[in-house]
């Protein structure tokens, strides 16, 4: 009876937490999947370095927030403004322009660094595309760390 009473207050306090993170859960996208993970890293990082018994405790829970960081980093997505930083110091900020398409209500988004004469604004856009391109390759690269070092971990993660 004491156990069930301790296992009932146990789980209550779990489901607390757990609510915050649930209630803000959307299946449209990845992130929300990203904040879920995170939280039962978070969760699972904190048991293992308070309560841990194994020997290596203190060990999975830094393999563990090794993951909760990445998971910041891809939630974040800050790695467009990353990739731009440098470009744009040289460059300068651009604009967004938005050009209604005639009879129809779409509009066709143009990006224009301003006062730039024709050549540079076409060398600037070539390393723009560039910068867009290198913040893809940052972000899978943080995706595909998350999910190798999961793969090569979890099933260890366990006291």
């Amino acid at each position: 009876m004491i156990k069930s009473v301790k296992n009932f207050i146990w789980n209550s306090k779990k489901l607390l937490k757990w609510i915050p993170v649930i209630w803000k859960d959307q299946d449209w996208d990845q992130v929300f999947f990203y904040k879920i993970l995170r939280f039962k890293l978070k969760c699972m990082a904190e048991y293992h370095r308070k309560h841990g018994h194994s020997l290596n405790a203190k060990d999975i829970a830094k393999q563990i927030e090794i993951c909760v960081m990445l998971l910041n980093r891809i939630i974040e997505d800050n790695y467009i403004c990353n990739a731009l930083m440098q470009h744009e110091a040289k460059w300068g900020e651009a604009e967004i322009l938005h050009k209604k398409i005639e009879h129809t209500k779409y509009c066709k988004i143009d990006i224009k660094v301003p006062g730039l004469n024709k050549k540079d604004e076409k060398t600037e856009r070539k390393k723009r595309y560039q910068c867009y391109k290198h913040s893809d390759y940052l972000k899978k690269q943080d995706i595909d760390m998350l999910f190798e070092k999961l793969n090569k971990h979890i099933e260890c993660w366990w006291d």
